[in-house]
């Protein structure tokens, strides 16, 4: 890539990095999980750890959201969820378990048809 890709690419990394905690939502298109699938791909692109680990805590945090959540949108949230882990699977290993994804993602849609039906 030319050298003014490469920046304009460290710059939105930057600006992510700053501005992550402002993020509410957690969805692939609008919320953490498209953040957590750009930390994958840049630090693979840039080879560098930091990217990667900080897209591993992220990951941590939205998984740890979905569990908690029992909102109207759960099924779109667990799709996009279990969409973007799929995604960020092709870009490098994950450090967190996929049978534990998995398997969370399970109890959630189970919690969530339990309480709705």
């Amino acid at each position: 890539m030319e050298k003014n890709g490469h920046i304009k690419l460290q710059s939105i990394a930057n600006i992510l990095l700053i501005n992550i905690q402002h993020i509410d939502k957690l969805g692939l298109w609008n919320g953490k999980m498209g953040v957590i699938l750009f930390f994958y791909h840049y630090g693979r692109y840039v080879d560098k750890s930091f990217y990667e680990d900080v897209a591993d805590s992220l990951l941590d945090l939205v998984l740890e959201a979905v569990s908690r959540s029992a909102h109207s949108d759960s099924y779109a949230l667990l799709s996009s969820v279990g969409i973007g882990i799929y995604l960020s699977q092709s870009v490098t290993h994950l450090k967190t378990s996929t049978l534990k994804i998995i398997r969370l993602l399970q109890e959630s849609f189970r919690q969530f048809y339990v309480n709705v039906c």
